[in-house]
């Protein structure tokens, strides 16, 4: 199974790369793209794609570009608005003002390094030396802005709320560490440094974290040398503390007439290192924990915080049964906002260094699916003369992490008339089971192309399913059945069922009756990651590159 499934789609991270490469600033037509575009680039930066060396040396760069491009705001506000709408909190418009300033401190920074990157990257042998060290001076001062500045993004007031621009926040320092100790050596670091400082900053960041019933609170166990640089860690950089270090980047940014935007970020860090803000912070003051553990944690607090979708209409409010379908299709939603734009970043930073190989249940995570649904009649219990299937997630039960099926969704089967009555579908060359009637209607059967997948579902449904029309990225099949509306009703509801960077892998109906009557009740959908695709096509993601002139 290993070797059909579970490989990041070369083709789409390649593509990816060739587009940014030489940009001096980026658009992203689609701002829910932003996921995919990360999730790719932390792929390519992970090794975990064999692509040109040079394209991997790029990684970090090429984050910056998509994370801080010109609808750099609207970017950054799709991510953080689902979450808000999902748990009813919203990051208060001061606190909210100050991240907004940590974010463009962020951009000015990242800017500026990837600036002073190329200064030095194409650099003569007579100014390489020169160059190296106005790195370096960026380097130091970018790291120490962004750890003096994360803290504010986990405020315990808004931390789930923020908690999709802290993990980005955190790709930015995983990654600039994961630059200085895989390529500082060549910009003149030495191996005290790296290893005594870089190292173990990332380690303790990075370390592997419980999860679901076994994450428990715990201790990380400090490292030698913590994240602020002091006299304790070896060699002439650990003499120093980072305080003079990042004094020595200021007076040099100063001495060369760098940006004052730029050497103010540098100044508010230096200040704010005196502050002491553990007490609001949304952990334990006398506990340091990693990313992975604050990031999972959090997740997990916030579907205790995820209310029910109201009713859309007065119409849909007379559909009592549809009351407990809306309740878990937003634990659905959370749950899949929440693995595909802050879970999944996690997986890939301990593989962000050079010469450490990604595992297959590393990969399986990956690719675990995320659902949408269910739309429909609903019970999460047991009703006499009905057929049920149980969503596989609960207020209280997280979704599973189940591998890819022997092959990829292939084919399906609706059985329709006036209703959805059936439905079956097909992993390679093994069929799933039948849902609802397997001879009622009129059996409509898809089989795909081997580079065809599914993109969209539009639902149309009432007391029943009344249609399903797929939308892949070739074709439209259906719609399958017709609208469901049934004497008594007041019509029908429609749904439009995508993730975007996702495609869909499989769909359950969750209620049906037995052969007295007619039509399924009920169905959710799961999706897996396009770029987990490695057979399928390429992801064309909409980016319009400026570049440099």
């Amino acid at each position: 199974m290993e070797a059909n499934v579970n490989r990041i789609n070369r083709k789409a991270v390649e593509a990816i790369s060739n587009t940014l490469i030489g940009a001096r600033e980026i658009e992203i037509k689609d701002k829910q793209e932003i996921g995919s575009l990360v999730f790719a680039l932390l792929a390519l930066g992970s090794s975990a794609v064999p692509v040109a060396s040079g394209f991997i040396s790029h990684f970090f760069l090429f984050l910056g570009e998509v994370l801080f491009g010109i609808n750099m705001k609207d970017i950054w506000d799709a991510l953080r608005k689902p979450i808000e709408h999902l748990i009813e909190q919203k990051i208060d418009a001061y606190h909210l003002e100050v991240l907004e300033t940590k974010i463009k401190g962020f951009q000015t920074n990242m800017q500026a390094f990837t600036g002073a990157w190329r200064l030095w990257h194409n650099a003569t042998a007579a100014t390489r030396e020169q160059e190296a060290q106005n790195l370096k001076d960026h380097y130091t001062a970018f790291l120490t802005v962004l750890r003096g500045s994360i803290p504010e993004f986990q405020i315990n007031s808004s931390a789930v709320a923020a908690l999709p621009w802290f993990v980005m926040a955190a790709n930015i320092h995983i990654g600039l560490l994961a630059n200085g100790i895989n390529y500082g050596a060549s910009w003149g670091y030495t191996e005290e440094f790296i290893e005594g400082i870089l190292r173990p900053e990332f380690n303790r960041l990075t370390v592997p974290s419980m999860t679901g019933s076994d994450m428990t609170a715990r201790t990380v166990i400090s490292n030698e040398c913590s994240s602020n640089i002091t006299s304790a860690c070896p060699g002439d950089y650990g003499k120093k503390t980072e305080l003079e270090l990042l004094s020595n980047s200021i007076q040099a940014g100063e001495a060369h007439g760098w940006s004052e935007e730029l050497l103010d970020t540098w100044r508010t860090a230096y200040s704010a290192m005196t502050v002491q803000r553990r007490d609001l912070l949304a952990e334990p003051k006398d506990v340091k924990r990693d990313y992975r553990y604050y990031i999972e944690s959090q997740y997990i607090l916030g579907r205790s915080k995820v209310r029910p979708y109201p009713p859309r209409s007065s119409k849909e409010k007379l559909y009592r049964f549809l009351a407990t379908a809306r309740k878990f299709r937003a634990y659905a939603d959370y749950d899949a906002e929440m693995i595909a734009n802050v879970l999944a970043y996690t997986e890939f930073w301990p593989y962000l260094l050079n010469g450490h190989d990604m595992p297959v249940s590393v990969l399986n995570r990956l690719d675990r699916e995320i659902f949408s649904g269910p739309y429909g009649n609903y019970t999460d219990k047991v009703t006499e003369g009905m057929s049920t299937l149980q969503v596989p997630w609960t207020d209280s039960t997280l979704p599973p992490v189940v591998p890819r099926a022997a092959g990829n969704f292939t084919s399906f089967i609706v059985r329709a008339d006036e209703f959805v009555e059936g439905f079956q579908q097909r992993w390679g060359d093994d069929w799933s089971v039948q849902y609802g009637s397997g001879d009622r209607g009129v059996a409509h059967q898809v089989d795909l192309e081997p580079d065809e997948v599914v993109e969209c579902i539009h639902i149309e449904y009432g007391q029943k399913i009344g249609s399903l029309r797929f939308t892949t990225n070739k074709r439209v099949h259906g719609p399958y059945g017709k609208d469901p509306w049934i004497p008594g009703s007041l019509g029908s509801l429609d749904d439009t069922v995508n993730r975007t960077g996702y495609i869909m892998s499989s769909a359950h109906v969750v209620k049906w009756p037995g052969d007295k009557f007619a039509g399924c009740e009920g169905i959710y959908f799961g999706f897996r990651p396009l770029l987990m695709n490695g057979d399928g096509p390429a992801y064309n993601a909409s980016i319009e590159p400026v570049r440099t002139v």
